[in-house]
């Protein structure tokens, strides 16, 4: 018995088949990766901008909050005479006064030019303490204003301080306060709110300065690798636990955090 024999067209529409199928999804495929990638850049950008946007909207909050803050202290020193300043009554009701307007002040101090603590009010146990050896008293003595990282000091408790040097009878002597590093916390949080972005300050060694969540403890070191200086706002694509991520950031105060 003989096999039928095969139909030559069926083989070719088939092929013509294929080639229609393919002319048409190929240019869809085209489209769509295009579509996609072009979509992508335009998220990147947009977020680029956002970003930017929100780190310079922060640092210059931040950098008007801590000069008006040190603008007070240099304010107050000036204006009043030493000897009133130890009196812890005036001292007192000096701080009652700052922390009615802004509440960063948490306590003030007076200290003489050896580094011996005149008086003082706050929450803490501070009179009669020698700062002379302290590194943030070398500097407000040369320099006249000083504004620290966080740190430890006498207390043993995170925190951050602003002194301004004054001169009185042939005299030099120091009014130091504690900034509150919770207001200053809550200051940059803000920005996080707006663009859903994490957001906190580091110092030159890369240690939190501000709180945004329980990841970041206070002086502790930051997992964003070493920043150098820059101008301005500067965007990087990295990668941080194993997530793709944009780190925006920019110097402020003097290139110090």
């Amino acid at each position: 018995m003989s096999r039928p024999t095969e139909n030559p067209y069926r083989r070719l529409r088939g092929q013509m088949f294929l080639v229609r199928l393919l002319c048409g999804l190929l240019p869809l495929l085209v489209m769509g990766l295009a579509g996609l990638a072009a979509n992508r850049a335009a998220t990147e950008s947009l977020t680029r901008n956002v970003l930017e946007a929100m780190v310079k909207n922060r640092r210059a909050t931040i950098d008007l909050f801590l000069e008006q803050t040190m603008q007070e202290i240099e304010l107050v020193a000036s204006a009043w005479p030493a000897e009133e300043l130890a009196d812890r009554r005036v001292l007192e009701s000096l701080l009652h006064q700052m922390r009615s307007r802004e509440g960063a002040i948490i306590d003030l101090g007076l200290i003489d030019g050896d580094g011996r603590h005149l008086a003082y009010v706050g929450p803490y146990e501070l009179q009669g303490l020698d700062y002379s050896g302290q590194p943030w008293f070398e500097q407000v003595m040369v320099h006249g204003r000083y504004e620290s990282d966080v740190f430890l000091g006498f207390r043993r408790f995170p925190h951050m301080v602003m002194a301004a040097k004054k001169t009185g009878g042939g005299r030099t002597y120091i009014l130091r306060a504690t900034i509150d590093t919770d207001l200053l916390s809550s200051l940059v949080r803000e920005g996080g709110l707006e663009s859903g972005a994490d957001v906190f300050i580091l110092n030159r060694n890369g240690e939190y300065q501000t709180r945004y969540s329980d990841e970041h403890r206070l002086m502790e070191r930051a997992g964003c690798g070493p920043i150098p200086l820059h101008s301005g706002v500067r965007v990087v694509d990295c990668r941080r636990q194993g997530r793709r991520v944009f780190l925006a950031t920019s110097w402020l105060r003097g290139e110090s955090w």
